[in-house]
């Protein structure tokens, strides 16, 4: 028999799978009779009368049953020999020696024939008299029996007293030394209590006191025991003793700071609670500890946002809300600060009313769509929608999501048997009645139900969270690892008391690997091994072969995109350089491991090789007809290991052979940026000042209102799109670099585009976060370092000397200002009593001075505009080189001149130029980097 999981919690474990002694007789007296049913009684997959008839198996007395399946007792005998000469009873004569059947009592009588004379009783039709049956309480009634009268006695479901399960035997029953390690408590927006739910079975352990919440929007478990409860109906946040369930008090009294509909909550790492209060569309911090109102974390509004409900905080510690108008809002995680629509209303995948959002091993991020009846994915770097997470199960309304202890993704169910979202109800026979589903974090695939049941009493259930469990079962086995250290099967090889299974850590940073993992750590673990991904590609059982920080199984390698960015561009490049190698071979790439990948990507024609053919149709993929949008000419910059100037500050010395714009970037150039990544200009890339003042580089932005449906559009006046542009900060400057190394896609500001690449900007917009950037060690378009500008601008390019001149013009004299045709040389644009050009271009366009370059082939690397370095000057400051058109150029040219200003700044003198720098990867040698260098 079996109980009904509709009816009884505990999942699978319930079904005691038996059949009951009389259902078990009639079955067997029907099967004996069908002649399609073939006998082997000695279960060597041979009909027995075949056994016989071949002689396999001898049949003595003709009974048609062979001889060996008719000796219980191995004596010798026969069975039917032996009784009727009276050496075995068959006292309930069904032809088997009594002493060959189970006599649990030893009263000499089988116990079917106790059962069936009334001599012993069989309550649940077992075939086991109840007497027999297991009393581990000593109660003198079976355990079984018990259990089946109350089965709140058995909440592990394992048919064993709860209270006699002592592995350790120390007096404490293992539920108590477990401290409900891993077990769930889940509250409801109709019932006035919070219930905890056993980590295994999903069975109700117990509920909260009653009374204290209303409307329960969500739950979160502290690391100190108390269950915090957010009560919507009378604007609270509740406290409960994990242990007991009782009433501790209110963290946040009813309406503290303004709270207003208290929905999600959120632990900050520094110690504080943040709850999302809905009706002043903003996000409260409060003091983890006393519940002290410590101000408004996201103020109202912000991001326009509206009603907001989950909160999670991302892989990079940035906090994610989801506002009621079907977005998901991304906020600075240390000030709160607006910082981009992550998930907008163009690419939601149709999400309504989302509720609750994590992020999943693989960095992706999941909201459930309350009123779309389905969870939704979206591309932790961009945003975009992936699809419907879930992958079966009769979800609607999801509303609380978390990550389990075993990883995989537990999704709460609020609506139950609605006729009109279910179009089944209510001619269904069998509605699932779940309150919590479980599903594969790696495929979304329904794994079953983990709270059902009516004997729970749970309703329309909300929010959710689950105990810490680490401290006293590590393995998640739900025995106490104190049980487990006992037991040989465990091990404890360094004696510090913790299982070694639980010290399993790749990286060495003291963490378990699977506390390392996104959402308990900030790893990645896309291929959902329980390994980092960091590790998979340490040990080699992993590539990243395109450097991109993702495990090669999970990215989108094809059709030329090498890089897994979604679009055919320079830094593919580099990587089609170093796959190709010649017809009716084998691509032989620096890093063998990666043949594969360069056959995924590159080998068009599928014939085992990458070679020309491949080249002219990359080429194609790449340009097309016109040709990348912004290309930056570049001169290469040798005589690596070079001398620092041997007067002023001594600057100038670089170890390696780059490449740097022999022009400002311009006018034009930054344009095309503006148009492929700022049609919503979250960072704002564009300054108005472009083209409004009387300074301005000309640069227009016109049409579109800057949302992702109506972007806006930009253009450049025909007569400057050759000048450098101006009014660009340190941070525009590195997310144009960013652009360059993710091959100039098209898209939203986002960690494909603009905020990752050759720096991880990732949102980066005040002084002291610019000033925290670095440049990354895969970075290949970048702002100079202070001794890479001042190597192009000044050194002799006669080997590896320490031989500098005093100006950018190939000179130790002051350069002249003058505009000639042709260019005597030694003429920079710079004020020297007069502009260099008269107003209103004051800048001349790049390579006007075209005999007075620096040695290695730079021009304007004096004068024009100011130039940004990535040097940090006196702790606040980003460096600029090379003075301007407003600028006494005799001073500020020299060598030995540094100057500066504020990462954000934005100013009319200032401009930038690049450089392209070898990556800094083991896996590539310097001289496959040249050979693959976009040029």
């Amino acid at each position: 028999m079996s109980y009904c999981p509709q009816v009884t919690s505990g999942g699978d474990s319930v079904w005691d799978m038996r059949f009951h002694a009389r259902v078990q007789t009639v079955m067997e007296e029907f099967i004996f009779t069908q002649a399609c049913v073939v006998a082997d009684c000695n279960g060597n997959n041979v009909d027995d009368a075949l056994d016989i008839s071949e002689g396999t198996s001898a049949d003595v007395d003709g009974t048609g049953i062979p001889d060996e399946c008719e000796d219980c007792n191995l004596n010798g005998t026969l069975d039917q020999a032996e009784i009727a000469a009276g050496t075995s009873d068959d006292i309930n004569a069904n032809g088997v020696p009594d002493e060959c059947e189970p006599d649990c009592n030893n009263n000499l009588i089988p116990d079917t024939y106790d059962i069936a004379m009334g001599k012993a009783s069989d309550r649940y039709g077992n075939n086991i008299p109840d007497s027999c049956e297991a009393d581990c309480d000593n109660s003198g009634t079976s355990d079984y029996t018990q259990l089946q009268a109350v089965m709140s006695l058995d909440v592990n479901r394992n048919l064993v007293l709860d209270s006699c399960e002592d592995c350790d035997g120390d007096g404490t029953v293992d539920a108590a030394a477990l401290g409900g390690a891993h077990n769930v408590w889940i509250g409801s927006d109709v019932l006035r209590v919070v219930g905890e739910y056993h980590a295994d079975t999903g069975v109700l352990v117990k509920n909260s006191e009653a009374g204290f919440i209303r409307a329960t929007q969500d739950v979160r478990v502290t690391a100190d025991g108390r269950v915090l409860v957010s009560s919507a109906g009378d604007d609270r946040i509740v406290v409960f003793d994990m242990v007991t369930g009782a009433y501790a008090g209110d963290l946040v009294e009813s309406g503290s700071g303004g709270l207003d509909y208290p929905t999600g909550m959120a632990i900050r790492s520094a110690g504080s609670l943040l709850v999302s209060s809905r009706d002043t569309n903003s996000v409260m911090e409060y003091d983890l500890a006393t519940g002290e109102f410590l101000g408004a974390f996201v103020s109202s509004n912000a991001g326009s946002l509206i009603a907001p409900f989950g909160l999670t905080f991302g892989p990079d510690g940035n906090l994610f809300v989801t506002s009621n108008d079907n977005r998901v809002l991304e906020f600075d995680g240390v000030s709160g600060t607006f910082v981009r629509t992550f998930v907008t209303l163009e690419d939601n995948g149709n999400l309504q009313a989302p509720r609750s959002l994590l992020f999943k091993s693989d960095g992706n991020l999941l909201v459930a769509g309350y009123e779309s009846d389905s969870v939704h994915e979206y591309d932790g770097n961009t945003g975009g929608f992936v699809g419907v997470f879930q992958n079966g199960g009769a979800l609607f309304g999801p509303w609380g999501m978390r990550v389990g202890p075993n990883g995989n993704i537990f999704v709460t169910r609020d609506i139950d048997h609605d006729v009109a979202r279910d179009p089944c109800e209510p001619a269904c026979l069998h509605v699932t009645t779940t309150r919590i589903f479980e599903y594969d974090a790696h495929t979304g695939n329904s794994m079953g139900s983990y709270v059902l049941g009516d004997d729970t009493g749970l309703w329309s259930p909300t929010g959710f969270d689950f105990v810490r469990g680490w401290e006293t079962d590590c393995d998640r086995n739900l025995i106490p690892d104190r049980c487990d250290l006992a037991d040989d099967a465990s091990t404890d090889l360094d004696e510090n008391g913790i299982l070694d299974s639980c010290e399993v850590d790749c990286n060495g940073n003291g963490v378990n690997d699977f506390l390392d993992i996104i959402p308990f750590g900030t790893s990645r673990d896309c291929n959902n091994n329980r390994i980092p991904d960091e590790c998979d590609m340490a040990s080699g059982a992993s590539e990243d072969c395109n450097g991109n920080g993702r495990i090669d199984e999970c990215d989108t390698i094809g059709n030329g995109d090498f890089n897994g960015d979604h679009a055919v561009g320079l830094h593919d490049y580099l990587y089609f350089a170093d796959c190709m190698v010649g017809p009716n071979q084998g691509p032989q790439p620096s890093s063998p491991g990666c043949i594969d990948a360069c056959l995924a990507a590159f080998d068009f024609d599928g014939d085992g090789d990458v070679d020309m053919i491949e080249f002219a149709l990359f080429q194609q993929g790449m340009t097309g007809s016109t040709g990348p949008a912004v290309v930056i000419d570049a001169t290469p910059i040798g005589h690596p290991g070079n001398a620092n100037d041997t007067h002023g500050d001594g600057y100038g010395g670089v170890a390696y052979t780059y490449n740097i714009g022999k022009y400002e970037v311009t006018a034009g150039q930054y344009a095309e940026f503006l148009n492929a990544v700022a049609g919503v200009d979250t960072y704002g890339l564009y300054s108005t000042e472009m083209w409004s003042s009387i300074r301005g580089c000309k640069v227009e932005r016109f049409g579109g209102s800057g949302t992702k449906g109506d972007p806006y559009r930009y253009r450049v006046a025909a007569d400057w799109a050759d000048r450098p542009v101006n009014y660009v900060s340190w941070g525009d400057a590195a997310r144009f670099s960013n652009w360059l190394h993710n091959g100039q896609p098209t898209g939203i500001q986002d960690l494909t585009t603009t905020e990752d690449g050759s720096y991880f900007l990732n949102g980066a917009m005040t002084n002291a976060e610019l000033l925290a950037i670095t440049r990354a060690l895969d970075a290949t378009w970048v702002i100079p370092s202070e001794d890479e500008w001042y190597k192009a601008a000044y050194h002799y390019n006669d080997g590896v000397t320490g031989n500098y001149f005093d100006y950018t013009t190939s000179s130790d004299r002051v350069p002249s200002n003058d505009l000639e045709d042709p260019d005597p040389g030694n003429n920079a644009t710079f004020y020297d009593g007069g502009h260099t050009i008269g107003s209103p271009y004051n800048r001349t366009v790049f390579g006007a001075h075209q005999n007075s370059e620096s040695p290695y082939g730079t021009f304007d690397q004096g004068g024009n505009v100011y130039e940004w370095n990535d040097a940090i000057l006196y702790g606040a400051y980003r460096g600029l080189r090379g003075g301007s058109f407003d600028s006494n150029g005799r001073v500020v040219q020299l060598a030995e001149v540094r100057t500066s200003n504020y990462p954000a700044e934005e100013g009319y003198l200032i401009g930038f130029r690049l450089a392209e720098v070898p990556r800094a990867r083991s896996d590539r040698t310097a001289d496959s980097w040249r050979r693959g260098r976009a040029r």
